[in-house]
């Protein structure tokens, strides 16, 4: 049972399934920073959060956990990839190079309408089809 579209909207703190987790059904927690789908969908309504990822909702959790959840995920793309951030220091570089490895990333395009949205090639198709 997933949450009817009229719970889901902006600024709800909302438990999510990415795309690439669909499979395990592992779920992450964060605020609706747009509504993608429009009406119910049965397998949960599809939404951006604040901070970059898109997935479909599951259920509404409590503010405190959502924000405790995407404390420090800005500017992620919709899969919880790191997208485009300010440069980091030498040192941050080597902390970070010493203690993950890199995801090759798909390249960002961003949107020939109005020029503010960032994602990927089938995400920026898709926002620019809202504009019209």
């Amino acid at each position: 049972n997933v949450p009817a579209a009229q719970n889901v909207v902006p600024g709800a703190p909302v438990s999510i399934v990415l795309k690439v987790d669909q499979p395990t059904g592992r779920q992450v927690q964060g605020i609706v920073g747009e509504v993608l789908t429009n009406g119910n969908h049965p397998h949960g309504i599809k939404v951006r959060l604040r901070d970059g990822r898109v997935g479909r909702v599951q259920q509404l959790v409590d503010e405190a956990t959502a924000r405790a959840a995407s404390e420090g995920l800005q500017n992620l793309g919709r899969n919880g990839d790191p997208g485009r951030k300010k440069a980091q220091t030498s040192e941050e570089t080597n902390d970070l190079s010493e203690a993950t490895e890199t995801t090759p990333s798909l390249p960002l395009v961003i949107c020939p309408v109005c020029g503010s949205f960032e994602g990927d090639e089938a995400a920026v198709a898709f926002h620019v089809d809202t504009h019209f």
